[in-house]
Order: C-alpha cells, then structure tokens, then sequence
C-alpha cells in the first residue's frame, strides 16, 4: 500500500505529479501481475488533500481552492469523483 506522495513546493510545476499518475497505473498493473502470475485491473483510490491542509485551515477558502485545483488535476488522469475529494481511477 502507498500511503502518501508528496511533492516538496521547490519541486512543483515541474511534472514530476503528472509523470506519476500518467504511469502509476501501469507500474501497479505490471508489479501484481508479475507476482500474482495473472492479469486483473487495478483500482486506484486517492484522497485529494492540499499538503498544507493543517497550515492553511481545513475550513479555509484557501484550502478548498487548493483541493478544488488537486480534483481538476487529477481528473485530467482519469479519476472521477467517488465523494467530496475522494477520487477513484479503475484501469
């Protein structure tokens, strides 16, 4: 289970977020099934949550811009919307 990913803010915009959505699903995909020996889908689930949520306030207008702008991000991959800011990806 990969529990968090974080990109440190020196480190943003650069791609690096893109790069590892656009490919996480492949690699999970290519690990389990050379393990399992069998070929199945895989399901990702995410929480979308600004990093700074504690710093900037759960309840602020800034943190629910910043989530707003992780959800449109993250739908450019594929993830739709399960609930608020929980997302899924199903490949």
């Amino acid at each position: 289970m990969l529990d968090e990913i974080v990109i440190n803010k020196e480190c943003r915009n650069k791609g690096i977020a893109s790069a590892i959505l656009k490919n996480m699903p492949e690699i999970l995909e290519n690990q389990f099934n050379e393990i399992e020996e069998e070929d199945f889908g895989i399901t990702i689930f995410l929480y979308a949550s600004a990093v700074e949520a504690i710093e900037l306030g759960f309840q602020s207008d800034s943190y629910k811009l910043e989530t707003k702008k992780l959800i449109n991000f993250y739908k450019k991959f594929g993830y739709k919307v399960v609930k608020e800011n929980i997302m899924v990806l199903m490949k």
